[in-house]
């Protein structure tokens, strides 16, 4: 066989004498495997053409890509199951509930983070507090499932809250970079802006007259949607002032808008209090505050002219609570889970029963039981469903949370950047503690990627300012310092 020629542009550069080149083995190797690849997936496709409708078969390779591509990059996996689990696009927009995307992603995910140590043959894990109470946790949960009332209503509920758990870990040990944190911030942030602009665009544009999640997701009503609303906001805040690029920061402005708007369109009282919160802590950190104050005033009282009557009457019954037949009934469900608490104080009744309870133990302080419902309290349904136990280390979890934030103020220098990022996740978390203490948010996903979030961000804090591992180096779209001026 004659010389293969290898030319570049029309000119021959170099002749090679094997006939099939440098690499030829492995290209005809390659060619092969498309030639027997094709043929399968043509066939597999044609199936699902044929058997399935069409949503569901570009569902189905859209999510093998994906998961091909999760497993590649363990943290691909993490942003993707984030975006899963807080916005839920399979559901909103396909209505393929039945797939469980997110029970897949993780699944990958994990492998893709084991197989990673297998490659490397290095099994350093970060053990943290937080890793060991999680685990805590979900150890009394399977035990509330083993000793539930009715073990069948539990199981869904376990399955969701291992998901979160082995993202909470994942987490940790994948988002050990500051370009990795920061993309993982404005995964947060574009997936739950993306939902703010939609509830404005529904309130606004459509004429809803209030909006919430439907049925998707954790956020099942306007109050738990008007939650993760007001825990993205500060995201919003924080990000507008700490990029350089322009269009980056328009973009967070537009975002922080949307929520803000939204907020107040789920005309939820908890919402509500909880953005008042989040402003007033804006505020305390800003570092201009009569501008802070001027510029959210301005803006505040625009938003609150532009509100309808039937907004004002609503937040007007925080006062006269006792008047109000939804405020008394989370009164009475509250009174019931501490029956609940009293007769299973261990274990609990089993992830998922409270709501099938409620009316049976309301009659026990009530002439006529009431219908049943959620308890509205974070702490009296995670006690009543998986016991005291369960109650403790999750308060333990928020507790470390604010001790990471303390020691990532302690450690960083005061003019550091990364401190504004601590500023960012603190008033999230208190705009969870205010929403969620009139809600069942135990489940709620945004919570415990602030825990993780803050866990890796001390992580950061510690490399480049305690042990100064190699050279550390902005990112040329990074942070920008004008938080300074705020």
């Amino acid at each position: 066989m004659g010389a293969t020629t290898l030319s570049l542009r029309g000119r021959q550069v170099y002749e090679d004498p094997r006939p099939w080149g440098e690499k030829g083995p492995e290209i005809i190797k390659g060619k092969y495997q498309v030639f027997v690849a094709v043929p399968i997936v043509a066939i597999i496709a044609a199936y699902f053409v044929l058997y399935y409708p069409p949503r569901y078969t570009l569902a189905l390779w859209i999510t093998l890509g994906g998961l091909i591509f999760i497993f590649k990059n363990p943290f691909v996996g993490v942003c993707s199951f984030y975006v899963l689990a807080l916005a839920r696009p399979q559901d909103i927009f396909w209505g393929l509930k039945d797939l469980r995307l997110s029970l897949m992603v993780a699944g990958v995910t994990l492998l893709s983070w084991v197989w990673e140590r297998v490659k490397r043959s290095d099994w350093k894990i970060v053990i943290t507090g937080q890793n060991i109470l999680i685990l805590c946790l979900w150890g009394q949960m399977v035990l509330s499932y083993l000793f539930a009332i009715v073990p069948e209503i539990s199981k869904p509920h376990l399955i969701d809250f291992s998901k979160i758990f082995v993202f909470v870990f994942l987490t940790i040990n994948t988002v050990k970079s500051f370009a990795s944190y920061r993309s993982l911030c404005w995964v947060i942030l574009g997936t739950v802006g993306i939902l703010g602009l939609r509830g404005t665009y529904q309130y606004c544009i459509l004429g809803y007259s209030f909006i919430s999640f439907g049925e998707a997701g954790s956020a099942l009503d306007n109050n738990t949607f008007g939650l993760i609303l007001v825990m993205a906001f500060p995201f919003a805040y924080y990000m507008m002032f700490t990029e350089r690029i322009r269009w980056k920061q328009l973009l967070s402005g537009i975002f922080a808008v949307g929520l803000l708007i939204a907020i107040m369109a789920t005309f939820s009282r908890g919402a509500f209090l909880g953005l008042m919160v989040v402003c007033a802590g804006i505020l305390l950190r800003a570092k201009n505050k009569i501008r802070a104050l001027i510029l959210g005033s301005i803006f505040g009282l625009g938003v609150l002219v532009s509100l309808p009557a039937d907004y004002y009457t609503e937040v007007n019954s925080i006062k006269t609570y006792e008047e109000d037949k939804s405020s008394m009934d989370r009164l009475h469900a509250w009174m019931a889970g501490w029956e609940m608490i009293k007769d299973y104080p261990y274990v609990g009744l089993g992830l998922g029963h409270f709501d099938y309870v409620t009316a049976k133990y309301m009659k026990r302080f009530l002439p006529v039981g009431e219908r049943n419902m959620a308890a509205h309290s974070t702490c009296i349904e995670l006690a009543a469903e998986t016991g005291i136990p369960a109650l403790i280390f999750f308060l333990a979890l928020l507790g470390f949370f604010l001790w990471d934030i303390k020691r990532i103020r302690d450690i960083a220098p005061r003019r550091s950047p990364l401190i504004h990022f601590s500023y960012m996740l603190e008033l999230s978390f208190w705009g969870y503690m205010v929403c969620g203490f009139f809600l069942s948010s135990q489940g709620c996903e945004f919570i415990y990627i602030l825990i993780a979030m803050a866990v890796a961000l001390k992580g950061i804090v510690i490399q480049k300012h305690v042990l100064r591992t190699g050279p550390w180096k902005w990112p040329d779209e990074g942070y920008s310092w004008k938080q300074e001026k705020l």
